[in-house]
């Protein structure tokens, strides 16, 4: 089947190739790299890129700085990251699953119950004060067992776990003391270092604060300072991990959209897609004619004579912006301000007219 052509892009193509047969260094410029590319593809052969480069224009200097300046930003990224890792804590243990044995809630203790309850709690403290804490959370459990609706006992045996390296268990004693008594000191405080002993500062530091509101020891108090200072600094550590994931997304999104502003644009300007580049998609500017200067279409032998139309044109980055706006040509809005791009406009409106002939 044999392709059929539009004859107004077969003649913008002409224009196209006449254009870099007259300025051949233009496809050294960083956005024609994809028909650089494609014409090495097919085995041309790309004519050295120019030395454009002056001591005054860009002075060797300014170059080495640049890329000394880089690793430099690295190396602070390097060090932001460090600064962010958390300070190990020694004193942390892993959870351990133990679950202490409760009274009965419903059982109704006798005077004789309180009693002896409370002759067991004291066995228990005297047990645990001479290093047997095995038997005194026996005697402690006993205790709870005579009297099921005792708030400090249950908090003494907490603190015991404790003293067992076992702050999970002792985080269910407190908690059970907290329920028959929401009131007392002693299971706040406990419960707080047991949550300490697993890393969970934030927990640790409610359960002091509260423990010290209602009854204050210095003990605590230190304690309370330590967790403090661990709270803030996970703040910080987490806010600081939330601006880098946003500069991240901002810069992944700028990306993707440069990427399709720059696909856009090769796809916009490329022969026969769209029209030379700052020619199809300028307002009031028709494509690019052959060098014979058609009707309605400048005469590119014409254009090409002219220096500062070409000079305007190999401006870094000129290129990119050309094809932006031929693309899209509500996006020369946002170049309107800038004077060289504005001249190239001026420039060739004045050269061809609004209909795009001379």
């Amino acid at each position: 089947m044999e392709a059929s052509f539009d004859s107004r892009k077969l003649g913008e193509l002409e224009g196209f190739i006449a254009v870099l047969k007259h300025s051949p260094q233009l496809l050294h410029q960083p956005e024609m790299g994809f028909f650089r590319a494609y014409l090495e593809s097919m085995g041309a052969t790309i004519p050295p890129a120019p030395s454009t480069t002056s001591a005054k224009e860009s002075p060797q200097p300014q170059h080495s700085d640049e890329k000394k300046q880089e690793p430099v930003e690295e190396n602070e990224d390097e060090e932001e990251e460090a600064e962010e890792v958390e300070e190990p804590d020694n004193d942390v243990l892993p959870a351990d699953n133990v679950i202490p044995t409760k009274g009965d809630p419903s059982h109704e203790s006798s005077d004789q119950d309180r009693d002896d309850a409370n002759n067991l709690k004291s066995q228990a403290l005297a047990a645990q004060g001479s290093g047997d804490y095995d038997q005194a959370l026996e005697l402690f459990t006993q205790s709870i067992q005579k009297n099921p609706h005792s708030s400090l006992v249950y908090a003494l045996r907490g603190a015991c776990y404790l003293l067992k390296k076992q702050p999970s268990a002792a985080v269910h004693d407190c908690n059970s003391a907290i329920s028959l008594n929401a009131d007392s000191a002693k299971p706040y405080k406990v419960r707080a270092k047991a949550n300490r002993l697993l890393g969970k500062y934030e927990e640790a530091l409610k359960d002091a604060q509260l423990g010290q509101k209602l009854d204050f020891d210095e003990g605590t108090y230190d304690l309370q300072k330590f967790l403090e200072a661990r709270v803030a600094k996970r703040k910080v550590i987490a806010d600081k991990k939330k601006q880098r994931d946003e500069k991240r997304k901002a810069k992944s999104a700028a990306g993707a959209s440069a990427g399709a502003d720059t696909g856009a644009g090769a796809a916009g300007g490329f022969p026969g897609m769209g029209g030379f580049p700052g020619m199809g998609g300028f307002p009031g500017m028709g494509g690019f004619g052959g060098g014979g200067g058609a009707a309605g279409m400048p005469n590119i032998a014409e254009l090409l004579s002219d220096p500062d139309v070409m000079a305007l044109l190999q401006e870094p980055g000129m290129m990119a912006k050309v094809l932006e706006v031929q693309q899209n040509p509500a996006a020369f809005a946002k170049y309107a301000s800038e004077p060289k791009i504005a001249a190239l406009l001026s420039k060739l409106k004045n050269k061809y007219g609004a209909g795009g002939a001379q």
